[in-house]
């Protein structure tokens, strides 16, 4: 999984997501946390972590709207992801993202491996 694109996903605001599980709940809320085993997901009731082998499907709960703003940089990342942004900045030690819609996103400078 793409550790590094998720962390500026979750950090850019969060979109609903919908989290269909196997019992046949559904739940609906942006995603708070993600990992390899677990997916937290703000729902009005209060944060529910969920066991991902216990997902049928996470998926957005609206398409994204297409932006008119144009990419200003192409970063890879180290996990061999890509972002698209806007404009790009960084020092020795963090990289700050201005992505599409003006959402921002900051990471370790380390993890990015090239800027096009």
């Amino acid at each position: 999984m793409n550790h590094c694109l998720l962390a500026i996903l979750l950090t850019a605001a969060g979109p609903p997501f919908e989290a269909q599980m196997l019992d046949g709940r559904t739940l609906v809320g942006p995603i708070v946390e993600i990992g390899s085993d677990r997916v937290a997901i703000e729902t009005s009731a209060g944060t529910e972590s969920l066991a991902t082998d216990a997902l049928i499907r996470l998926s957005p709960r609206q398409a994204p709207t297409p932006s008119h703003d144009e990419p200003g940089a192409w970063i890879e990342l180290a996990d061999g992801s890509s972002v698209v942004a806007v404009q790009y900045t960084a020092d020795e030690d963090l990289s700050r993202l201005l992505l599409q819609e003006n959402r921002t996103a900051e990471i370790p400078t380390g993890n990015v491996t090239s800027v096009s």
